[in-house]
């Protein structure tokens, strides 16, 4: 598939929803093999590339929400609005660049597991290496279509993983989301 293509499947044209979950990873997944990997893209490239799948495919709020827990009940609406801000710089600085690693990948997407308010699809990414890493994405479908709302890597969940970061940074800066935002400040300059 061109990368204009699989772009314009992620939803650069707005009319387009994915109604199959399968459907929704397997094209997210093509995008992120074709248009972010490999060492020749320019990192200021690759992160705007990812900036819009991030955008346009996951639901920073919702993650960012359980990504915080229960702190996200403490903090005030202006902690709250900067957080969700330079959380999703955070995402695009720190992730976007792992994609310059990668290059020749093939990605499957192999079913799907329905939960109680999400459903569960599961992938498996092939190195050229012959490694294959299972890869499961938790969506949630919403108005718009599905949205990522967290990746699970070989039984990780990144969500959870953030999280446990995130509740000690606030822990050693005496329990407040203002050392976090400090941490997330630093991170993302």
């Amino acid at each position: 598939m061109a990368l204009g293509a699989v772009s314009g499947a992620l939803g650069a044209g707005a009319d387009h929803v994915v109604a199959d979950p399968e459907g929704f990873i397997e094209q997210l997944g093509i995008y992120a093999v074709e248009a972010l990997t490999g060492p020749e893209l320019p990192p200021e490239e690759r992160e705007r590339r990812f900036r819009a799948m991030l955008d346009q495919s996951f639901d920073i709020p919702t993650i960012g929400r359980v990504v915080l827990g229960r702190y996200w009940r403490t903090a005030s609406d202006a902690e709250r609005e900067e957080f969700l801000r330079l959380f999703e710089a955070f995402i695009v600085k720190s992730y976007a660049a792992r994609f310059v690693e990668y290059s020749g990948e093939r990605f499957q997407v192999h079913g799907t597991r329905q939960e109680k308010s999400h459903v569960i699809v599961h992938s498996t990414v092939f190195r050229p290496t012959g490694e294959a890493i299972r890869v499961d994405w938790r969506l949630r479908n919403g108005d718009g279509g599905f949205k990522v709302i967290d990746i699970i890597i070989e039984g990780v969940s990144m969500v959870v993983t953030q999280r446990a970061d995130f509740a000690s940074a606030i822990q050693s800066s005496g329990g407040r989301i203002a050392g976090l935002l400090d941490l997330l400040r630093q991170k993302t300059r």
